[in-house]
């Protein structure tokens, strides 16, 4: 096929009419323009298609973070429910001045026990490296701008506090 172009290319800028030539020339440099058109729009199509699987990646480890925060909170609040428990048993207990019973043994065993939740934001970390523009959706942009993890290391940081400065003290 090359040499089909080359013989005719050839045979036009030898017989001396240059604007069939010229005609040819702007043809050939036309075909090349518009080539590297489709090649860039084809390329452009690829990096949106990467953009969005990696946008869906992080969006899923945003979700899955969530999930598993919500199942520390719940978890750790069960838990601390039953050391409430256990602490106002201990404490009426103390208020009526009730004799001691071995049962007790168990809930000062109970109420010192304060589970903190682990938790996890790996997820909204890397869409935070990379840029909130990432996510296409604006409704789903808004309500992660709104979810910010420095609520949650407070929480946890309070939760502490109560324990170790209210609690533990007057359980001891």
């Amino acid at each position: 096929m090359l040499n089909f172009f080359r013989r005719f290319r050839k045979k036009l800028a030898d017989d001396g009419k240059p604007l069939k030539y010229l005609r040819y020339a702007i043809g050939e440099v036309l075909l090349v323009v518009i080539g590297i058109l489709i090649a860039l729009q084809i390329n452009n199509w690829n990096e949106d298609r990467k953009l969005k699987q990696f946008e869906y990646k992080i969006l899923k480890d945003i979700e899955t973070s969530m999930e598993g925060n919500f199942f520390q909170l719940n978890m750790c609040l069960r838990a601390n429910k039953k050391a409430i428990i256990s602490a106002d048993i201990i404490l009426k207990h103390l208020d009526e001045n009730l004799p001691y019973n071995d049962s007790l043994d168990f809930h000062f065993s109970r109420a010192l026990e304060w589970c903190s939740p682990v938790f996890n934001n790996a997820g909204y970390e890397s869409l935070k490296t990379y840029g909130t523009n990432l996510v296409t959706n604006d409704t789903i942009r808004e309500e992660l701008c709104i979810y910010d993890a420095g609520w949650m290391e407070t929480l946890t940081q309070r939760q502490e506090e109560y324990f170790f400065n209210t609690a533990s003290p007057v359980l001891t």
